[in-house]
């Protein structure tokens, strides 16, 4: 079968997002390319290679919850208040304050272009594929009620506004619209394959907030994995978010991939570039004749917490030149 899928991720590797991101749960993973585990927003796109198809789309966020809201509420509470009523009722305890997403409008908004030229056995085929997703966390209480999602969403997140998925009013991207903000992602991806040298190079661009983390790889049709980008976040929640970002996060350039006739991956593979943009520097991934494992081991066996510093940026907000970046491209 000449199929692969696309998987791009936007998670954070803490159990929370530090005082930075207001407390809110993270992934508490690594990186990981694997299809089984959370993000905050992930983006699956099939694609058959054979047909010049794109199948159905999946993006969509994992349930969020804040860790400390409803704790810091009634610990507040019982020392404000007399903990009971007149009757000897305790006050009841805050809910927690979470959101699992099966609202449809609470969706992330997505949209897909592509461009793939036709299949042959034994010769060339090139796709150009562009992904871009953004999403919102509704992790906030009344964000279910009509009312509340409004405040929170803004017009962009209403179906009655916005085409389910397509991210667009009157024809434009709308990359930041109500009190909360976009978690915006953009990935360009140029494939070339030539069946008849058994050889492929793809090329990969992904831009953004640059907050939180994020994972782009491909599966062929028997598993197989290439990865392609992993991006330690740049800033925090507070200070990334808000604006509709476009600064650099991820660029890759892979030559000489074993591509067999049925679109499955060989061992060899040669990196001629592979960077992280982060906070404070620029990370070469890997480099050189590395191999398809040896590139995977170099994305997964990354710090995806970050060195100290990084951490430290979670709860207090350290300047950076490249929070802004983005007021210059």
């Amino acid at each position: 079968m000449t199929a692969i899928t696309i998987i791009t991720r936007s998670f954070h590797p803490d159990a929370n997002f530090g005082a930075g991101g207001l407390g809110f749960e993270g992934d508490d993973r690594g990186f990981l390319f694997d299809a089984n585990v959370t993000a905050r927003i992930y983006h699956i796109m099939p694609i058959n290679l054979q047909m010049g198809t794109v199948e159905e789309v999946i993006c969509d966020s994992d349930p969020s919850a804040n860790a400390i809201a409803d704790t810091v509420i009634n610990e507040t509470a019982e020392a404000a208040l007399n903990p009971t009523y007149p009757f000897g009722n305790r006050i009841p305890d805050a809910p927690a304050m979470e959101n699992d997403y099966s609202q449809p409008r609470k969706k992330p908004r997505h949209e897909e272009t592509h461009s793939i030229t036709s299949y042959t056995e034994d010769g060339d085929q090139t796709a150009n594929i562009f992904i871009k997703y953004a999403g919102k966390n509704f992790a906030f209480y009344g964000a279910d009620t009509d009312v509340g999602h409004d405040v929170l969403g803004g017009p962009l997140s209403n179906p009655e506004a916005n085409d389910t998925g397509s991210g667009r009013i009157a024809g434009d991207w709308i990359p930041y619209n109500g009190v909360v903000p976009d978690l915006d992602v953009s990935t360009q991806i140029y494939l070339s394959m030539d069946r008849g040298e058994g050889k492929a190079y793809v090329q990969v661009n992904i831009t953004g907030d640059g907050f939180p983390n994020a994972e782009c790889f491909i599966l062929d049709s028997v598993g197989g994995v290439l990865g392609l980008a992993t991006h330690i976040r740049t800033g925090t929640a507070l200070t990334q978010l808000p604006g509709g970002r476009a600064i650099r996060m991820c660029l890759t350039q892979l030559e000489n991939i074993d591509w067999s006739k049925t679109d499955t991956f060989g061992s060899g593979l040669n990196a001629l570039a592979v960077y992280d943009y982060m906070s404070y520097s620029t990370t070469e991934v890997a480099v050189g004749n590395v191999g398809r494992e040896g590139l995977n081991r170099a994305h997964l066996g990354r710090e995806a917490s970050g060195n100290l510093l990084r951490q430290i940026q979670d709860h207090v907000p350290l300047p950076s030149s490249r929070n802004f970046e983005w007021l210059w491209e």
